[in-house]
């Protein structure tokens, strides 16, 4: 099998799209969820009203270096 070759500015696409998918496919109980345990590990001070907003998102990509986007 060989390897596939990418550029660094399609990966960022591919992350991107993925990084949408996954925060699209979450349930409001599940934000919830993720901002409650962002709150209990990271003491990150989120209201854990289950949207996804720009303070969760930076909660997130501060404390687990993980980078999403928010549409």
């Amino acid at each position: 099998m060989s390897k596939i070759k990418i550029t660094q500015r399609q990966m960022v696409r591919i992350q991107k799209f993925l990084n949408e998918s996954i925060i699209m496919e979450q349930t409001s109980d599940e934000i919830t969820n993720i901002q409650n345990r962002l709150n209990s590990c990271f003491n990150a001070g989120l209201k854990a009203d289950g949207k996804m907003g720009p303070k969760t998102k930076s909660a997130i990509e501060a404390n687990i270096d993980y980078k999403v986007s928010v549409s």
